[in-house]
């Protein structure tokens, strides 16, 4: 038997025996970040609280829209993880760094975390201090471990070993799995949302607190905008525009507004930031300004939403939280949903034409 067929039986022994959590419990705020970095790459940032209780299930739902290629020989490294885990057995408060790749391997016949066999199987081959620590994800298409209606076109599902028993007593509170060339989204859609199903286990014991068990999402928002208009009055100039995310008004975003050009000539301006906006509720913004000496100018605007950078560790800081979409029936997430995270943006408008300033 393998290190990770007995860590993922572990967890299915806890699951069985323990119907509810006690009364103990610590908080439990499991947060989820996704971006498609490319036409079938995904980085997906999962973060719990170190404070919280240690995590013992993962299910990501993949939005029903996006196609999934799992037609890698096992073998195959398909993409990257970059883990902290909270080391018990080092230091109560320790934060250990663990990195390696997602391999793809044989599929089980039947799931030892949920009796099912999936249709593809990976390994996160992690290595810190020297030694190496395997966790079993388990793909499968749909949704089947959750009930009739639940939309997803693939479920991820991460079985965790209970802290007490993981080496070095580790908890895992933040990873990122960069994933190459597994799920492709379609182009026609203005949201997506991922949605994540995270079951904690009663502190560092073996039980598992399925009443705990908690929804965090993210919404992934390809399509954004920013426009520009720019009004002429004498040698007053009126700036405007609109930024937009996912078909929706982008409220409260910064819009840095440039300018350039005391020469006509094309192709020889450089554009400075004058001014900083923040957009309104309805995603727009606004400004004037008076120039005193004749020349030539022309105008461009940047809007830039925090957390733009997925690969940057305090990206899950930095992006906006808002509140969850649809979220889950309390059959599938009794404790709720913690947020839905959004990933930030850095876009630009085209330069306006040249303005004659008289």
């Amino acid at each position: 038997m393998t290190k990770s067929t007995r860590l993922a039986l572990l967890v299915c022994a806890s699951l069985v025996a323990t119907a509810f959590a006690g009364n103990a419990l610590a908080a439990y705020n499991p947060e989820l970040l996704v971006a498609q970095t490319g036409s079938a790459d995904t980085t997906i940032n999962v973060r719990v609280p170190i404070t919280d209780d240690p995590t013992a299930r993962v299910a990501l739902l993949v939005p029903v829209s996006w196609v999934g290629n799992l037609a890698q020989a096992p073998g195959t490294t398909i993409g990257d993880v970059a883990a902290e885990a909270n080391a018990r057995a080092i230091a109560p408060e320790a934060r250990l760094p663990l990195t390696g790749t997602i391999v793809a391997v044989a599929p089980q016949r039947s799931n030892p975390c949920t009796g099912r066999q999936p249709a593809a199987q990976w390994e996160l081959r992690l290595t810190a201090a020297g030694q190496t620590l395997i966790i079993p994800a388990y793909v499968e298409r749909g949704a089947p471990g959750f009930p009739s209606g639940t939309s997803a076109s693939h479920t991820i599902i991460f079985c965790l070993a209970p802290q007490s028993q993981a080496q070095f007593q580790a908890k895992l509170i933040q990873a990122r799995l960069s994933l190459r060339g597994v799920f492709s989204p379609p182009t026609t859609i203005d949201q997506y949302v991922w949605s994540g199903i995270f079951t904690p286990y009663v502190g560092t014991t073996a039980a598992v607190n399925p009443a705990g068990t908690r929804e965090a999402q993210s919404l992934v928002r390809p399509r954004r905008s920013v426009s520009i208009s720019v009004r002429q009055r004498g040698r007053a100039f009126t700036i405007s525009g609109r930024v937009t995310e996912g078909g929706q008004a982008a409220a409260g975003v910064q819009v840095q507004i440039m300018r350039g050009g005391s020469s006509r000539r094309a192709g020889r301006y450089v554009l400075r930031v004058f001014a900083t906006k923040r957009t309104s509720a309805n995603g727009t913004f606004t400004h004037t300004i008076r120039f005193r000496a004749r020349g030539w100018v022309q105008f461009r605007v940047r809007a830039n939403a925090p957390g733009n950078n997925i690969a940057d560790p305090a990206v899950m800081d930095q992006a906006r939280s808002v509140a969850c979409v649809n979220p889950k029936p309390a059959t599938i997430a009794p404790a709720g949903c913690t947020n839905a995270k959004i990933l930030g943006f850095r876009i630009q408008s085209a330069i306006t034409r040249q303005y004659r300033i008289r």
